[in-house]
């Protein structure tokens, strides 16, 4: 890195511009400026996320002073530095302790005010620059043209300077500032939105000042060997400095050393020292408007194009709001591209930073243009929605029960199975099946799911690892022996009742089971993380981040969460749903549960934010039986008999117009990301604690019948809609370490009295808990209770393969992006809670997005989810389907530990 520098800097910009290739070496330095700032701004905002963002940042300082000082070629400088020096150090030090502050608190802050940084900047350049007396031969004609005179005011005016600037920075700051925010949101008890917004303007002027003063040692300093070292000596004051900060805080505030991220400082400090050495000799051949304006116009023109992306999604905004600040990033920056200070770029160059610049604006405008005109939908989006679903679930079922006889089950068996023969006792399975009127017959892609992997193990290694889990802790044991089945540990009541029932099921089968050991899961959470790649031995994580690293390891080769961490945690994204989504409704379920794909659910969801202490998995594939699991886990998931509990018999019109939820806080500190990323907390604040400048996009009626997607207040909403969730005042519900554990969760968010009958509702909200999904009340238990089962979650059971969205429930996202148009569509706005009602519920009028409407409750249709949601339980989620369901999965099991078992299969006599 240090002889590139010294390769392709020195020799152009040794003594100042005095060949032609200076041109070259500017256009360099400039792609070089750019590209730096434009990754480094991306992944600063990791820090955000990093368990010691300080260490990081101080190694990754320490990372770029060294560079640029082994760029200088350890030339001494040619005189002692000034005060000044010290000057930028500090503004340096500052700027990063800065940045450290507000990145604690990244969901807090503003995007965009970076992007003004080149107005302090002008303003110090018009008023206090020292003026410098260009010697230029006058070329003026009295003749010439008015456009002529028009250019060279331009180029000379200060005015016009001025304008240029104000439109370049206006135009950026609007472009990158038209934002959705996530739901991850700012505590009004415990975080400083006021504070952080000062400070980024504080950081703004810090950035001003070190670049003034940086220009005005450099200008003067004869080589840029010189410039390099000191540039290099006035880092190594700001790291000496920080440096301090973090030994202290190592020292006296108990900070842990371990968690300096190696990796992310070595590239942070290469892009750093890239990024000053490149904009450092580019300002000293002009002045520090021209990196920023550089940098500013590529920033800027970038957001624009993100926003007239935007426009085909449901976070779309205006025309004239997506490409309004193109204009003013056009006018701006052309105007300054033609100032003396980037006289110094060839012609051609700037002709193609105008074009590139001219291209955009005129390329957009009518993209823009027509993306409008589709914004207006002829339907609400969830009427196609649920009849496709209707459509799909129809077909399913078809394919799923195709078998009427053993000879069409085997023939359905190998073409599912890729041409493998069904497991021994085949035959018994199916009799069995068609004895307890088994819905399913066909379909058991969740068991071979489950399955696959262990044929890539021995039999032998499994069933040494099923003897080595028989140890652990919350393990159990249930043990076929001669067609009966057994039960061996359990050590409370719960744990027993759970094997004791496991065993009941297997009980009506057991005779056709060869001697087997099955491992039970007695936790709610899954425990197998197998990675892919690299550890495969004992858990040793110690913090959340590195548990968070276990998982992505654990998800396969090039899905996204493995490849790559997501950065941002306030500005909400469609990338991650846009697989499953149509607008902001969910309408892949089973993909929507695959986490490997969405980088951004560890932090959105609060099993992934809970200590490594409280949850301590395998690391190798072992052969666990288990309730649930999500991305990554390999748990084989069985059916527990609490699965089907009974249900209410309550009529949904005789149930309260309402969606209700209760739940209780996990185990947090003020400081947690789990505070503000749980879950739990994000659906409790967005209904209940939303501040005054949340917004949210919702399906509302439009003129001639037809639905747009509009901005509206998140509070404005909350108001129209009857909306009952919260956490309860039942401390049983509760998973607090301590009685003081859960105190920033009560002053956050309160509590609330649960209700006697949650079962009554119309509406049941069922979200995870911190380590498993719903369960009070569960799934099953909801859709027999004649209510609409409204489900949030990341995990998988034994029966959601079985369960069809927008027609036995409604599936909701973890961002929840679409839950509030969701709400409107069955519910209506400004309908009252209460019970009973018929088609038609709200029907009052409100005014929404500046203008007044009336948008009708869909009663029919939620009427419609919840009685085929009710019929399906009843046909398919039974006890019976319960132990039809183990019974295969323990013949895939038996076969797959046994050492002949590429023999065993099962063959139809009449073949």
């Amino acid at each position: 890195m240090a002889a590139w520098f010294r390769a392709h800097s020195l020799g152009f910009l040794g003594d100042g511009i005095r060949s032609e290739s200076a041109a070259g070496a500017i256009l360099t330095l400039s792609l070089c400026a750019v590209s730096i700032y434009a990754r480094l701004s991306l992944t600063f905002e990791r820090y955000a996320l990093l368990d010691e963002p300080r260490g990081t940042a101080v190694a990754a300082v320490a990372v770029a002073t060294s560079l640029v000082w082994l760029a200088s070629g350890l030339a001494s400088p040619a005189r002692p530095g000034s005060i000044a020096h010290w000057v930028i150090s500090l503004c340096l030090f500052l700027r990063v302790e800065i940045f450290l502050a507000v990145s604690r608190e990244t969901q807090c802050s503003s995007p965009g005010i970076e992007a003004l940084l080149c107005i302090p900047l002008v303003i110090y350049e018009i008023f206090f620059s020292p003026k410098v007396e260009e010697h230029a031969e006058d070329t003026s004609d009295p003749w010439g043209s008015v456009l002529v005179d028009v250019v060279t005011w331009c180029s000379t005016s200060t005015t016009c300077l001025i304008a240029s600037v104000v439109a370049l920075s206006l135009g950026a700051y609007s472009a990158i500032a038209q934002t959705s925010r996530t739901t991850y949101f700012c505590s009004s008890v415990y975080d400083h939105a006021a504070r952080d917004l000062g400070l980024q303007w504080l950081g703004m002027c810090l950035d001003a000042i070190a670049a003034i003063l940086l220009w005005r040692v450099l200008y003067w300093t004869n080589s840029t060997k010189a410039r390099l070292h000191t540039l290099s000596s006035i880092l190594n004051n700001s790291l000496a400095a920080n440096s301090l900060i973090f030994f202290a805080s190592v020292l006296f505030a108990h900070s842990n050393p371990r968690f300096v991220r190696v990796s992310d400082a070595l590239t942070d400090g290469v892009l750093l020292a890239v990024l000053l050495t490149a904009s450092s000799l580019l300002m000293c051949e002009s002045t520090p408007i021209t990196p920023l304006s550089i940098i500013t116009a590529t920033y800027g023109k970038v957001a624009s194009l993100q926003n007239v992306d935007r426009m085909k999604t449901f976070l779309h905004g205006t025309t004239s709001s997506a490409v309004n600040p193109l204009w003013a990033l056009w006018f701006g920056f052309s105007l300054i591209l033609s100032r003396t200070h980037l006289h110094m770029l060839s012609t051609g160059f700037r002709t193609f930073l105008f074009f590139t610049m001219t291209a955009t604006l005129f390329a957009c405008l009518p993209i823009s243009l027509l993306r409008a005109g589709d914004h207006q939908m002829a339907y609400h989006p969830l009427n196609k929605l649920i009849y496709e679903s209707r459509v799909s679930s129809d077909r399913w079922l078809m394919r799923a029960s195709i078998s009427t006889t053993l000879r069409l089950a085997v023939s359905e068996y190998r073409e599912r199975n890729g041409g493998r023969d069904p497991p021994p006792k085949f035959n018994a399975w199916f009799e069995f099946a068609m004895s307890r009127n088994s819905a399913i017959v066909d379909h058991f892609g969740q068991i071979g799911d489950d399955i696959l992997p262990f044929w890539e193990l021995s039999p032998q290694t499994i069933r040494s690892r099923v003897e080595l889990l028989a140890g652990q802790p919350d393990v159990g044991m249930v043990r076929v022996r001669s067609g009966a089945a057994s039960t061996e540990g359990g050590n409370n009541e719960g744990n027993k009742k759970d094997l004791g029932g496991l065993v009941s099921i297997i009980s009506a089968f057991s005779q056709h089971l060869p001697d087997m050991d099955i491992p039970v899961n007695l936790l709610h959470h899954p425990r197998v993380l197998p990675a892919h790649v690299g550890t495969s031995g004992p858990w040793t994580a110690t913090s959340v981040l590195e548990r968070r690293e276990m998982e992505a390891l654990a998800c396969p080769a090039g899905s996204a969460t493995r490849a790559r961490q997501v950065f941002q945690i306030r500005d909400l994204s469609v990338d991650s749903s846009k697989p499953y989504s149509k607008g902001q409704f969910v309408a892949g379920w089973q993909k929507s549960l695959d986490t490997c794909r969405q980088p951004d659910v560890p932090y959105l969801h609060g099993f992934h934010m809970t200590t490594p202490s409280s949850h301590k998995p395998f690391t190798q594939l072992m052969p666990l039986f288990g309730r649930t699991k999500t991305g990554g886990y390999a748990d084989i998931l069985v059916p527990f008999p609490g699965d089907d509990e009974p249900s209410s018999s309550l009529p949904f019109d005789s149930k309260t117009n309402a969606l209700y939820w209760r739940g209780g806080y996990g185990d947090l500190a003020a400081a947690d990301q789990a505070l503000r990323g749980n879950h739990k907390h994000r659906l409790v604040h967005l209904f209940n604690n939303a501040s005054t400048s949340d917004e949210t996009v919702v399906v509302l009626p439009a003129q001639g019948g037809k639905f747009v997607n509009a901005r509206v207040t998140t509070i404005q909403l909350d108001e129209l809609l009857p909306i009952n969730v919260g956490f309860t005042t039942d401390p049983t519900l509760h998973s607090c370490s301590s009685p003081t554990a859960c105190d920033p969760a009560l002053q956050e968010f309160g509590a609330s009295e649960p209700d006697k009958d949650p079962l009554s509702h119309r509406y049941l909200l069922l979200l995870d808990t911190d380590s498993g999904p719903a369960s009070s009340p569960g799934v099953p238990t909801a859709l027999r209770s004649s209510s609409v089962p409204f489900v949030s979650t990341i995990f998988t059971e034994w029966f959601t393969e079985r369960i069809q969205p927008w027609v036995h429930f409604v599936p909701v996202d973890v961002r929840y992006m679409g839950l509030h148009s969701t709400l409107a569509y069955f519910m209506g706005l400004g309908g009252d809670e209460g019970v009973g009602g018929d088609e038609g519920e709200g029907g009052k009028s409100v005014t929404l997005a500046g203008r007044e409407l009336v948008m009708n409750g869909d009663t029919e249709d939620a009427r419609w989810i919840a009685s085929q949601g009710k019929a399906w339980a009843e046909k398919a989620l039974r006890r019976e389907d319960m132990e039809v369901y183990l019974f295969r999965l323990l013949l895939e099991w038996a076969r797959v530990v046994d050492d002949k078992r590429d023999e065993l299969a099962f063959v139809y006599e009449g073949e």
